[in-house]
Order: structure tokens, then C-alpha cells, then sequence
């Protein structure tokens, strides 16, 4: 579809000072997150403290700054670039309609809705989905792009793509450029459904779209409406003085076209079926999961802080890989000893408060796709099982070497090293049901997307501002 390069056919609009604002507070925010990797990508420790993370914010009230944090955390340069870019393009024009206090409503609501959709497809998705976190504006940015569909579908936009390093340029109106976008958010939503983890969280983007029509008709200033669209209908003209004569085969009174409505509410019908979908979910079956922070200090290696994930199947609580994949060595280290060592999860110690000292475990870990056993030495552990036998409390203090990979050619060797110290400690909880916490989030989504389907079809005649 391109890029945009251009945009005309907007009335005269003040300095957007928000806009400007957004974009140097997430440019600040990227120096510093990503200042570790030479600012070519932000740095796991913020994508971990920062990012949205679904499971964690749904289970742990005092996660729920992360629904803010993730907005302005991106995840490499190209990432913040296209938003940032994208922000410039559009919220000029539309902060310049609505006044920029009432931008900054719709910009950050549109982010949280676009957070609450994400967590709705990915708990249709699996626990799996739920534990990787997202970040970026995208979400706030597409509201955004939504309340500029509704303003200006008629303004002309110029795009460019590059084929073989040659610019392609095209120009057409901007409703047929954002529905096509938004579409393709939807079409790619459901079709990353079937892969294993989704890279880029589409139905944000389309929750966010949503989100910016369904706010409009709330944080619009109709009277400054009404003097941009006189604006828009102003005879041209020419030679410092002669008139040309006004467009009279534009309707006075417009709002969207019948085909962009149908599209717009094929698409939204599309969402409401997933949104519809989650809500079923949520009440067909319980969904256990427990999850288990841990804090790490390794010896020579400093102390980090991470969580895993455990999820009922079937009699016996299983960990969420996609959870480990998210851990600083030091916790996964530690995670792997206590979970082969029989420590972390354990049905025989269920419900039973326990104290260990001085005693040798063996930990049977998988590396290079073969079974290393290594040694675990329980030096001090006071630890307070769940009823299904998850670690929720514990304090200890292990000794067990850590085992290092050498990769030569394509051959996986493990080595086994010294042993070193580790220092921890667990503070979970087990067996939370998620289905009824998931509710609320898939029927505000469904709410949001039949406000949008209303605005589109019954309100669009008093906020359009240039005509199709």
C-alpha cells in the first residue's frame, strides 16, 4: 500500500503542539531504552519491565502501569521510526480538529483499548499468547489514524512504495488508504492466529482503529468542526481575486459513502466475532494458571527478577515455554535447576510448608537436544507449597554448576562449568482462574467496536469535515 508522503485538502490548523510533544517523549524514551544496543534495538530489560504483558496485567493489579509504559517503549529503530512517522502524518491534522487536549484523551484511551483487544485475541489464542509482551504506540497511533478516517476521508493523500529503488507513487483519498490499512490488520490478525507466536500485534492496531472512531463523536468540538468544514467548502481562487465557481455537485450536507460503510462494518464484524468468541471462551471452561516471580543472584553474574508462567493441563500444572523464553540468564539458570531439581513444581509437596538444608538434588536439564544431569546442592530452602504443588513462597540459597553451550559449525556442544552459588527468591500464586478476569476485557472490546459501527453509520454526517 506505500507510504505516505503527503496529505492535502485540510483546512488551516494551529501549531499541534501534543503531536510534537508525543513524538519527542517517544524518541527520549527509545535513546534511553535502546542506548544499550547502540540505539539499533531496545534492550530486553526494558521490552521486560515495560511491555504489556497480558497475563501478568490481568492477574497482578500493580502491572497495570504497563498498559501505559508499553506505549512509548519500542522495539528497534524501524519500529519507532514508522510510528513516529505515521503520528506526524496524521495527528497533525486531526489534534488540529479536535484541540489538543482532547487529542491527548483520544490518543492514550485508544492505546489502552488497543491493549484490552490485544489481550482478548491472544486469550483466544493460549496462555502462550498471553505471557509475551507487546510495546509501541501503534495502538494510540492507530486511534489516531480511525478519527482521521472519520474527519478528512476526503482529503487526497499521496503514497509511495519502491520497486527495484525506483519510487511509485499514486494519489488517491485518504478513507481508501486507512480502510485498506485497517483491513489488512484484520486479514493478518487472523491469519497469525495459527502460528506459534504472533511478531507483530495486529488486532492492537485494529482495536486502536476502532477505539479513535468509536471516541470521536465523544472528545469532538462540533462548533470547531463546523468551522473547518465552511473552510473546506470555500470557493478557490485564482489570479489574487477572481472566483471560481463553488463545487456544487458537493452534497452540504456528506457524511461517508455506502461502500466505505460497508467495508467499514464488515470489518468491525469480523472483530466483534472474535471479541464474541473470547466471550465464550471465557465462560465455556476455567483456565488455571499460576505464576511464579523469581528473584536471582548468581554468583559473579548480579541479581534479575522474572516470572513463570504454569498452566493446568490435564492433573498436572505444566510450564508455559514462550514464559522462559522471556527470563535473564541469571533467573533461567536458577528456573531450570529448581524445576528438574523437582523444587519449583512438586504435587508430593502440595499444600505442605517445608525446610531444606544441606541437601544434594540432581537436576536432569535438556541441552543440545541430549540430558545433562547436574548437581544441586541445597545449602538453605524454607519454602510453602500451593494446593497443586507449585513453589508460591520460598527463600534458599543452592549451589550447582551452570552448564555453557558451545556452538562450532552446526554441532551443539554442552560444557559443564564451575560450580557457583545462587541466591533466590519465589513469590507466586497458583490455580488463578483466568476465564472471569478475561470477561470484562472481551465485552469492553465489544462495546467499543459497536460504538465504532455506530459512529461510522449514524454519526458520521456531523463530524466529517472534507467530504468524499
Amino acid at each position: 500500500m506505500g507510504l505516505p508522503v503527503e496529505t492535502y485538502g485540510e483546512p488551516y490548523r494551529a501549531r499541534p503542539l501534543v503531536t510534537y510533544a508525543l513524538i519527542a517523549a517517544n524518541v527520549l524514551v527509545y535513546l534511553v531504552t535502546a542506548s544499550p544496543n547502540y540505539l539499533l534495538a531496545t534492550s530486553n530489560h526494558w521490552i521486560r519491565a515495560a511491555g504489556f504483558t497480558p497475563l501478568l496485567v490481568f492477574t497482578d493489579p500493580s502491572n497495570l502501569y504497563r498498559v501505559f509504559t508499553s506505549m512509548f517503549v519500542h522495539a528497534d529503530i524501524f519500529h519507532i521510526f514508522f510510528n513516529m512517522y505515521f503520528l506526524y502524518m496524521f495527528g497533525r491534522a486531526v489534534e488540529g480538529t479536535l484541540g489538543s487536549l482532547r487529542f491527548l484523551v483520544l490518543y492514550l484511551v485508544s492505546g489502552v483499548v488497543a491493549a484490552l483487544f490485544h489481550a482478548v485475541f491472544s486469550f483466544i489464542q493460549g496462555v502462550d499468547a498471553l505471557v509475551i509482551p507487546a510495546v509501541g504506540a501503534s495502538g494510540a497511533i492507530s486511534g489516531v489514524l480511525g478519527a482521521y478516517t472519520i474527519l478528512y476521508p476526503g482529503a487526497r493523500l499521496t503514497a509511495c512504495f519502491w520497486f527495484l529503488l525506483l519510487p511509485l507513487c499514486y494519489t488517491t483519498s485518504a478513507i481508501y488508504f486507512l480502510l485498506f490499512w485497517f483491513a489488512m490488520q484484520v486479514f493478518y490478525g487472523y491469519a497469525s492466529m495459527g502460528t506459534a507466536i504472533a511478531t507483530v500485534a495486529f488486532f492492537a492496531h485494529a482495536g486502536g482503529f476502532l477505539a479513535g472512531v468509536a471516541l470521536l463523536p465523544l472528545v469532538a468540538d462540533y462548533s470547531r468542526i463546523a468551522i473547518l468544514r465552511s473552510a473546506t467548502h470555500s470557493a478557490p481562487q485564482l489570479f489574487g481575486g477572481l472566483i471560481v465557481l463553488p463545487q456544487l455537485w458537493r452534497r452540504l450536507e456528506h457524511g461517508l459513502s455506502r461502500g466505505a460503510k460497508l467495508v467499514f462494518a464488515l470489518l468491525t464484524l469480523a472483530l466483534l466475532a472474535g471479541a464474541a468468541a473470547a466471550t465464550v471462551a471465557s465462560a465455556a471452561k476455567p483456565t488455571l494458571v499460576g505464576v511464579v516471580r523469581v528473584s536471582a543472584s548468581i554468583e559473579g553474574r548480579g541479581a534479575s527478577e522474572g516470572f513463570v508462567v504454569f498452566e493446568q493441563r490435564g492433573e498436572v500444572q505444566q510450564i508455559v515455554e514462550t514464559s522462559l523464553l522471556l527470563l535473564p540468564d541469571e533467573v533461567r539458570i536458577l528456573v531450570n535447576r529448581l524445576y528438574y531439581a523437582r523444587i519449583l513444581y512438586n504435587p508430593l509437596f502440595a499444600g505442605q510448608t517445608l525446610y531444606f538444608a544441606d541437601t544434594p538434588l540432581e537436576a536432569p536439564i535438556e541441552v543440545c537436544g541430549r540430558t545433562v544431569t547436574v548437581s544441586v546442592l541445597v545449602r538453605e530452602l524454607r519454602a510453602r507449597y500451593g494446593a497443586t504443588g507449585i513453589l508460591v513462597e520460598a527463600d534458599g540459597l543452592i549451589e550447582s554448576p551452570i552448564i555453557y553451550v558451545i556452538q562450532r559449525f552446526l554441532v551443539c556442544m554442552p560444557r559443564i562449568g564451575d560450580v557457583v552459588e545462587m541466591r533466590f527468591r519465589v513469590v507466586g500464586f497458583e490455580s488463578f482462574n483466568l476465564s472471569p478476569v478475561m470477561l470484562w476485557p472481551a465485552l469492553a472490546s465489544t462495546l467499543v467496536a459497536l460504538l465504532a459501527l455506530y459512529t461510522v453509520m449514524a454519526r458520521d454526517r456531523d463530524l466529517v469535515v472534507t467530504p468524499m
